[in-house]
């Protein structure tokens, strides 16, 4: 996969470069494109040496202090710590395959590099203004020794670290001292080099100095660059009117040093910044489980006190239930008794709650005595009628889910009725499938009302507070997945009737002896 880089004079498209992974692979391949009229900025590549080989098109190579003109076919072989430019003089674009190796490689020192840059785990990286302030003091502290500037940007070329000191000629000519981005060599877009360089470049200015840019790069991604310098070096403009003594290449070289050293102290201080977020994000991890320890231990030992006053409570209401209905026997009155009873069944069996499954009998039981507690109320009003199969006793059906819709009804579908009213429950099994169906002769619901409850049903059950149809939808995924259907069908004036189907789940005797 190539990578292309875009400069004001045309594009690099690196087409092969070193594999991370493989330290004897150093070579990068890439092509120059050069646009008519346009030039390269001068430049020094101090980590490598370039053979250029002139695909198409023409103009001047220089190299130091030799021009050369360029045709098609023509090579040229760049050594490192030369000065590099190129001008297109023709009227087509000018391409030049570049092969780029490392001078005085050393793999097992690339190697120790790259052992110690690949994490484990790949962190999520920072920014360097988040040390900004130690890369200030940095700085300073190179610019006392070295008595030359640097400053700092980050990845998107804004500036971390103003530099300080800058030579006269910089304030002058550019106002550098007013604003970096004066100078034109702090144009973060035009930096040469290829991606995972990891050794200075030099760009000469109008003005015959020489500004070095190093790349910080921290496992693969670059954060930034050090640019500074502002030298006048061995093989810059001589006839640059200024009192800025030369640098000779033994003095470039040490400048290059403390850059690279410069460079080294940035990026562990920033690796040490990392690894000390990631350890207080762990911390903190460690701090939430505790918190969220003590808070499940408080919850359950609230749940344990609220389970006792429960029992407190069912105590309470049973032997409560059972005084009423002494009373009730004692002054003759049978219906209420046999009310009282049912109701205290009823209560019993909503206690078992806790199981998820329970035999059909037994939630036709329930379904029953709620029938009749309502014809206390409505009287001769209400008739009903529950018909199942027999072996009600093998069979097992979710948890109450049968008396939320007769519940239903009475809350919507005779709410303002004043005729006679009817429930009807049925069921049969077919196919290892049981269906029921509970059909009342109410008020009914028109198309759009009977859309918008079916939707509500099936996709509002899992948050807010659940109706009772909700509920019971709730409980028949959770227990058969996708294999169940939950039908209501409706009209104005003609009632309701909603259809239950699922496989049938038998105890597990009845399973044993099927087998």
């Amino acid at each position: 996969m190539s990578n292309i880089q875009h400069f004001d004079w045309g594009f690099v498209e690196w087409i092969y470069e070193p594999d991370d992974t493989d330290s004897f692979n150093v070579m990068s391949i890439g092509i120059y494109t050069i646009f008519p009229g346009k030039r390269q900025k001068r430049h020094i590549h101090y980590g490598d040496e370039q053979l250029l080989y002139v695909l198409s098109g023409h103009g001047d190579q220089i190299i130091d202090d030799k021009s050369s003109f360029k045709d098609p076919g023509d090579i040229f072989h760049i050594e490192a710590g030369s000065v590099h430019e190129t001008v297109n003089t023709g009227e087509e674009v000018l391409k030049e395959l570049v092969i780029s190796i490392p001078a005085n490689y050393d793999n097992r020192f690339l190697k120790n590099i790259k052992s110690l840059e690949k994490p484990g785990k790949r962190l999520k990286l920072g920014s360097l203004a988040e040390i900004k302030d130690e890369i200030a003091v940095m700085c300073e502290e190179f610019t006392r020794s070295i008595k030359i500037p640097v400053s700092i940007f980050d990845s998107r070329g804004d500036v971390i670290v103003v530099g300080k000191a800058f030579p006269d000629v910089c304030v002058e000519k550019c106002h550098i001292d007013c604003d970096l981005k004066n100078c034109c060599l702090y144009d973060e877009k035009d930096t040469m080099s290829r991606s995972g360089y990891r050794d200075p470049t030099a760009f000469m200015c109008p003005f015959g100095l020489s500004v070095f840019s190093m790349p910080l790069i921290y496992h693969e991604h670059l954060l930034g660059y050090i640019k500074g310098g502002h030298i006048r070096g061995p093989l810059d403009d001589k006839d640059l009117d200024t009192s800025l003594p030369f640098f000779s290449k033994a003095s470039v070289q040490a400048v290059i040093v403390q850059i690279k050293k410069l460079d080294m102290h940035i990026i562990d201080r920033y690796r040490q910044k990392n690894a000390q977020k990631e350890l207080d994000k762990r911390k903190e991890t460690i701090r939430n489980i505790s918190r969220h320890e003590t808070i499940l231990e408080e919850s359950l030992k609230s749940t344990k006190e609220k389970m006792l006053n429960i029992q407190i409570n069912n105590h309470f209401l049973f032997n409560t239930f059972n005084a009423l209905a002494s009373l009730a026997i004692k002054e003759d009155a049978i219906l209420t008794y046999r009310s009282i009873i049912d109701l205290s069944l009823m209560f019993k069996y909503t206690r078992n709650s806790e199981d998820q499954m329970i035999s059909l009998r037994d939630e036709i039981d329930y379904l029953n005595k709620y029938i009749d507690l309502q014809k206390l109320r409505f009287g001769e009003r209400l008739k009903s009628a529950v018909s199942f199969f027999e072996d009600k006793d093998d069979i097992r059906l979710p948890f109450n889910c049968l008396q939320p819709i007769i519940e239903n009804s009475f809350i919507h579908a005779f709410g303002k009725m004043d005729t006679m009213m009817t429930i009807l429950v049925s069921g049969k099994t077919e196919g290892g499938r049981l269906m029921i169906e509970v059909v009342d002769n109410g008020e009914g619901m028109d198309e759009t009302t009977l859309m918008l409850l079916d939707k509500k049903i099936r996709g509002d059950h899992k948050t807010g507070q659940m109706s009772g149809l909700m509920m019971i939808y709730s409980k028949l995924e959770s227990i058969y997945g996708k294999d169940f259907s939950f039908e209501l069908f409706s009209q104005k004036n003609s009632g309701t009737r909603v259809l239950i189907d699922v496989p049938i789940k038998r105890t597990e005797g009845q399973l044993s002896k099927e087998q």
